[in-house]
């Protein structure tokens, strides 16, 4: 089995990362540290890119690719430290869309529907066709609609049934988390199964694997850049024995989440244990790179003028997402071991081909 891209999806990865270079490059992030309405705008470009359907058959308005090469495109996403919490939602919404024929799943896909992220703060909460009970949300402000995503279900309701959002602190200034209540709430679209949590847990590891190698460049790059002692900082073996082991952790969590990513699109027995997998390798690697890319840089790293502290918070956001390692490592101590393999159903490369 082969784990690394072919030629259409290195394609995907790379038009993603020079449109975001563009749109949404890494310095303006900084300035959305105090939460900014989205750029329509932008949105829409997104769209025409295929970025809401890239995973949605072609026959539903998609672009009929699959969770491989989304996977690709949220790397891309948490490189650039782009909206996550709200690219993710609405992405996810067009598939539960797509699946419950959803009439807004038009919307989604060009743009015009922003879909923010929710998940039930009580995990007895039942997310079913009429929802009630308190939900934790992120980025409610910019939204048409929201996604509540649960163990075992999903559902989309409007934003306006949402009650008073409370808004609290969130550690990534870029974002905004809150607590609103559901009281009888009618769902949009809904469906069972644990399909969705396991593809947001892969889009958002994704986007942690884009973290910690974007941590890692940044670091390998000052380290060639600052001297001291008429030396690069990198030539000092403290200095360099970092450097090399965020690339390690790099290369553990990219190829973890891309097998996960596979296993999860062939639908083979063990998905859960390696997706659950990904996520715990992938949010060591963008934490324990992100505090590396702090300390690589010194003074300058703890600054509020730069990017560093912003890769490490947002890290911290995203590890908090679907779940947490508590429940995780509790989850993959139950699951069945995975099953040996020297093939993933029928695909030979990183994804199968377009639909």
């Amino acid at each position: 089995m082969d784990v690394l891209p072919n030629e259409e999806q290195a394609m995907i990865a790379e038009q993603a990362s020079a449109f975001l270079q563009s749109a949404m490059p890494v310095s303006g992030h900084l300035n959305r540290m105090s939460h900014t309405p989205v750029d329509r705008g932008l949105w829409s470009k997104a769209a025409a890119l295929g970025w809401f359907g890239l995973g949605v058959a072609q026959d539903e308005g998609g672009v009929g690719f699959g969770l491989p090469e989304e996977a690709l495109l949220f790397r891309e996403i948490g490189r650039y430290l782009a909206p996550t919490t709200l690219l993710l939602a609405t992405t996810l919404a067009a598939h539960l869309s797509a699946d419950v024929k959803g009439a807004e799943l038009a919307t989604i896909l060009n743009g015009q529907t922003v879909v923010a992220l929710a998940e039930p703060d009580d995990p007895d909460m039942t997310i079913g066709t009429r929802l009630s009970g308190q939900i934790r949300v992120l980025d409610s402000i910019d939204s048409n609609l929201v996604l509540i995503c649960g163990n075992d279900a999903a559902a989309v309701v409007e934003t306006a049934a949402l009650g008073h959002v409370t808004e609290i602190p969130c550690i990534d200034g870029s974002t905004q988390l809150g607590y609103s209540s559901l009281d009888d709430v009618a769902a949009m679209a809904h469906a069972s199964g644990p399909n969705y949590k396991q593809r947001g847990m892969i889009l958002s590891t994704a986007s942690l694997c884009g973290i910690a190698e974007a941590t890692r460049d940044a670091s390998a790059n000052y380290a060639k850049l600052r001297h001291q002692f008429g030396r690069p900082i990198g030539s000092f073996q403290a200095v360099k024995h970092r450097c090399a082991d965020m690339a390690v952790r790099c290369e553990a969590a990219t190829a973890q989440l891309f097998y996960a990513a596979l296993v999860a699109s062939d639908g083979a027995p063990d998905r859960e244990f390696q997706t659950v997998a990904a996520r715990l390798v992938a949010v060591d690697a963008a934490v324990r790179n992100g505090e590396d890319n702090i300390q690589n840089h010194g003074g300058i790293g703890f600054t509020a003028e730069h990017s560093a502290h912003a890769y490490l918070k947002r890290a911290r956001l995203l590890q908090h997402l679907f779940g947490d390692r508590h429940s995780d490592l509790s989850g993959l101590l139950a699951l069945p071991a995975p099953i040996a393999r020297s093939t993933v159903g029928n695909s030979t490369s990183l994804g199968a081909s377009k639909q």
